[in-house]
């Protein structure tokens, strides 16, 4: 009597742990993410490089999404198609600079876009993680 309840545990337990997205969406190849900081004198940039990514867009291989946090506006996630840049959720103001954002915006693309294989790109300046010392060293043997 006891090995049919412990099958049927078992199978309980794996039905609890499906991913919800498991049935309902398709798992593509790729999900391409790109986290654009484009909160200062970017974000025209950020608007030009979302408008590139469309002239691909999203397909039956991949997934193309971003999270744009804009000068003079709300960040938000957006879903790129062929020609057209699809506004999925308004996140309010947020602190692009905080890793917890990323995150976040990490767990949201694996839970709304499962893949195979997932990119993830950061977009900004890049040189945030400069302290004065290490800005003036680059200066003086690169610049």
């Amino acid at each position: 009597m006891r090995k049919p309840f412990t099958l049927l545990i078992s199978a309980l337990l794996s039905l609890s742990f499906t991913p919800s997205y498991a049935e309902t969406k398709p798992i593509k190849d790729w999900t391409i993410a790109v986290f654009l900081n484009a909160d200062n004198n970017l974000d025209r940039y950020g608007m030009e490089d979302q408008k590139e990514m469309a002239k691909v867009g999203s397909n039956d291989f991949m997934n193309i999404v971003t999270l744009i946090d804009r000068e003079k506006g709300p960040a938000q996630i957006n879903y790129i198609e062929k020609d057209n840049i699809k506004k999925i959720k308004d996140l309010g103001e947020l602190d692009m600079g905080d890793y917890k954002e990323f995150i976040k915006f990490v767990k949201f693309i694996k839970a709304n876009y499962p893949a195979k294989h997932y990119s993830f790109t950061f977009w900004n300046h890049g040189s945030g993680w400069r302290n004065k010392s290490e800005k003036k060293y680059f200066q003086r043997h690169f610049l």
